[in-house]
């Protein structure tokens, strides 16, 4: 008789290998480095470090805060619910896509999320006098980026297609809002960053973004280069030879004006 330790150890490596084998690399990839995240916030807590707060974001110029804030602040049940969502949002999304354009996509929700909402607590404080407590509120967590997506796939749903959240049912198109309906009971306040996450989702899904895409040639270069390496790797998936890529070219050119505006209020 096998003993029950390898038994256990042998159906979760199966359950791996299939998850490993069906999922392709980058929903995959961002699944794996949440779950790790978490894991590592659970001993460290790297929230103050991580998160998108204005006052570190802008004042300080730590912009690497716009793309690894969806990586830290989730509850666990709030991950696990948004790692499954993601993973299967994210695997249709991404074979059609394909990789790179995934990818992309994921870092200019992620990313134009977070800066619109550091634009929006500067303007707040700055332009208009409130609070300093607008500088210090935070966006994180991964739902920044799951909503977003799930706004850009109900753009394209039908009128006769229906979701349901417990006992609540509406048109597919408008299942985003009502998750964050949903959201903002649990938290008794609505969240500005999933807002902005699900009106990105929509502007992209409808096309109202197309200025932030670039074209074929651009990703091949990409791919050819620096993401060579990956598209080596067991769940690269090909884009389509007329794909275009959301990726946002201009992010860090804006945050970069954006310092200097605020720079200059700051010292005024």
């Amino acid at each position: 008789m096998q003993p029950s330790g390898v038994s256990t150890k042998n159906q979760i490596q199966t359950a791996y290998e299939s998850f490993a084998r069906e999922t392709p690399l980058v929903t995959r990839g961002l699944a794996s480095i949440l779950a790790f995240s978490w894991l590592i916030c659970s001993i460290f807590d790297l929230n103050h470090a991580l998160a998108n707060i204005s006052m570190f974001t802008i004042n300080r110029l730590q912009l690497y805060r716009l793309f690894l804030a969806p990586l830290v602040g989730s509850t666990p049940i709030s991950l696990i619910f948004g790692i499954m969502k993601f993973v299967s949002s994210g695997k249709g999304l991404e074979f059609q896509m394909g990789s790179t354009n995934f990818g992309a996509l994921i870092l200019t929700i992620g990313g134009l999320t977070n800066l619109l909402f550091s634009i929006f607590c500067c303007s707040c404080y700055y332009l208009l006098g409130a609070s300093f407590t607008w500088m210090l509120l935070q966006s994180c967590d991964i739902w920044t980026i799951v909503l977003g997506i799930i706004a850009l796939e109900s753009a394209h749903q039908s009128n006769e297609l229906r979701q349901i959240l417990f006992r609540f049912e509406v048109q597919a198109k408008y299942y985003p809002l009502l998750l964050l309906a949903f959201f903002c009971l649990i938290k008794g306040r609505i969240d500005l960053a999933y807002c902005i996450s699900i009106g990105l989702g929509y502007s992209i899904g409808f096309g109202k973004l197309e200025f932030l895409k670039i074209g074929h040639d651009r990703r091949k270069k990409y791919e050819n280069s620096f993401l060579y390496r990956f598209t080596q790797m067991q769940g690269w998936v090909v884009a389509p030879i007329d794909g275009r890529s959301e990726v946002l070219v201009r992010i860090l050119t804006s945050a970069s004006s954006l310092m200097k505006l605020f720079s200059i209020c700051h010292l005024s």
